[in-house]
């Protein structure tokens, strides 16, 4: 996905263009090919990073003591994952995230996104991560 289809995501909704590049340094931004039944995030995991799926999909699921799964969401394309426990690095994972097609994300490092600062890109991320938290 170019830099273009990026910013036509929620998250990077409103980024000056030349700010996309600043913003995915700065948030140590990765991507991720996976293919489908891989186990992208595991439960009891701690300081996971924040997921963004940009092709394929993804299932949030969790698993009992006795073995049964339950699906408890899932993202597509332009939706994020594992944003809570992004933002609570102390919290385990009780969610496990598990690709349902082959696919691609991108993974950001929240605790970059909430670091003190002023740039543009921040301030509208963190803007538009709001508005799509409160729309869950």
């Amino acid at each position: 996905m170019e830099n273009a289809a990026l910013l036509a995501l929620p998250l990077f909704a409103g980024l000056p263009p030349a700010e996309l590049p600043r913003a995915l340094a700065a948030l140590d931004a990765r991507r991720r090919t996976f293919v489908k039944g891989e186990v992208l995030l595991e439960a009891g995991q701690h300081a996971v990073p924040m997921g963004v799926v940009l092709a394929g999909r993804v299932l949030v699921e969790h698993l009992d003591l006795w073995g049964n799964r339950t699906l408890l969401g899932r993202a597509a394309e332009g939706e994020l994952f594992a944003e809570t426990y992004a933002f609570l690095p102390a919290q385990p994972m009780l969610v496990s995230v598990v690709a349902a097609d082959s696919g691609e994300a991108l993974f950001l490092d929240p605790a970059k996104l909430t670091t003190p600062g002023c740039e543009p890109w921040r301030w509208q991320m963190l803007q538009n991560l709001l508005q799509i938290l409160a729309g869950k």
